[in-house]
């Protein structure tokens, strides 16, 4: 029973050293010394290691590990004395074996674990000169870099030139990945040449505009500007997808001028889905509001309200929720009745929705 202990106790080292990122005796991990080439760690290393590369999640792991390998080596000393000498003196010195055995396992735990409980104990401790990963500044830096491209590239085609605004923007939907921003960058601002969003006029979105689909009004309780969509007054059998293009360009324009007035860079979407039926389920058209808000429009939406959304709805968000970037799915919460009014003052809603608001109070 003994051997069967150590044999769990060895297997549980090997895997918690796996966890917290190979830091084992056994066979230590090669890492970046400071002139480049790989060098093999030593407890030195591994106790200046960048322990900020260990996750939560990895170091509850090891955590569990660790204490199922001191739980192990406990009760293995007890049974191996105690099956050896069942006496009431046998068992008191399985007690005190087991005692030395846990005391010598947690000496010999590898040095990177408890580098890790230190950081964690401590909180974050200062990077070293010349070493760690300054987040903001790099960003900062990445952002500027854009900025000097596109500044470039603005003395042959003047539509080119960018701010840092929306530089930051565009490198936060592509998660920090600078030659992926440029590319979308460069494409934004070529469409928004050929297309000129800023540019359309109601004149041009008359039809659409008559059926009172959408419209901006008021502010949520961040200050956001709030656009309103009212699903139920749309019928893809009676729309002209072009139109409608249109005026979710229009649309989007307005609200955010509002919102760049106030000193914000997001707005907030409400979608009145009272009264949804299949008439409404136009995926053509989702699938190109989703992909224009997504590749023209990144990092623009700070909340979107699905309200009121009726059982019918669930089938439709199952089929398009899978469309929609994580992030921005992160920002889209369900309301039913009065929650609106938790979300967004009355005095800030369309005098038809305040009423619907109040009377389901």
């Amino acid at each position: 029973m003994a051997s069967c202990f150590a044999c769990c106790l060895g297997r549980d080292v090997e895997r918690s050293a796996a966890v917290t990122g190979g830091v084992s005796s056994r066979q230590p991990p090669a890492v970046s010394g400071p002139a480049g080439p790989p060098c093999a760690a030593t407890p030195a290393t591994m106790l200046k290691g960048d322990v900020a590369s260990v996750s939560k999640e990895r170091l509850s792991d090891a955590s569990q590990l660790y204490t199922r390998a001191a739980a192990l080596a406990l009760c293995g000393g007890l049974a191996a004395l105690c099956l050896a000498d069942p006496t009431r003196e046998g068992i008191a010195a399985g007690n005190g074996a087991a005692g030395a055995a846990l005391v010598t396992l947690l000496a010999l735990m590898p040095l990177g674990f408890w580098r890790i409980l230190q950081t964690f104990a401590d909180g974050p401790q200062p990077a070293a000169a010349g070493g760690g990963s300054a987040v903001k500044p790099a960003l900062e830096d990445a952002v500027s870099a854009l900025v000097s491209h596109f500044e470039g590239l603005a003395a042959s085609r003047p539509h080119m030139r960018l701010d840092a605004a929306t530089c930051r923007r565009f490198l936060s939907a592509r998660k920090g990945d600078v030659a992926a921003a440029q590319d979308m960058l460069a494409k934004c601002a070529e469409w928004r040449e050929q297309t000129r969003p800023g540019e359309i006029t109601e004149d041009r979105v008359r039809t659409e505009l008559a059926k009172q689909k959408c419209c901006v009004q008021g502010f949520d309780q961040t200050g956001r500007p709030i656009v309103w969509v009212f699903v139920s007054r749309h019928d893809k059998a009676d729309r002209d997808i072009e139109e409608l293009t249109r005026l979710l360009l229009l649309t989007m324009e307005a609200s955010i001028k509002k919102a760049e007035e106030r000193g914000h860079e997001q707005v907030c979407v409400v979608f009145d889905l009272a009264g949804f039926g299949v008439k409404c389920m136009d995926f053509e058209f989702v699938r190109r509001l989703i992909n224009l808000l997504a590749n023209y429009y990144p990092e623009r939406l700070g909340q979107v309200l699905l309200w009121n959304a009726p059982s019918l709805f669930n089938w439709f968000w199952r089929i398009v929720h899978p469309w929609i970037d994580p992030r921005t799915a992160e920002k889209i919460d369900f309301l039913g009745g009065a929650e609106l009014g938790l979300r967004v003052d009355e005095a800030m809603m369309p005098s038809g929705v305040a009423a619907r608001v109040m009377k389901q109070a």
